[in-house]
């Protein structure tokens, strides 16, 4: 299965949303890019700057470490 962004959000159980579904669907889950790769961009890009905190505040909330 290919995503465009996988948010790397926690599933229902230690593992995220991502890997649960690859393993409940026995499929991988390929993302074309991950938040981390978001951060990253955003960390590196002057117009985008202005977002991060939103996406850091977002990935504490709902993120789990990939």
């Amino acid at each position: 299965m290919l995503i465009a962004l996988d948010r790397q959000e926690r599933g229902q159980g230690e593992r995220s949303a991502a890997q649960e579904v690859s393993a409940e669907l026995g499929l991988p889950v390929i993302a074309v890019a991950g938040l981390n790769d978001l951060l990253a961009y955003t960390g590196e890009s002057s117009a985008m700057q202005t977002h991060q905190s939103a996406l850091l505040a977002y990935q504490a909330r709902f993120g789990v470490a990939v």
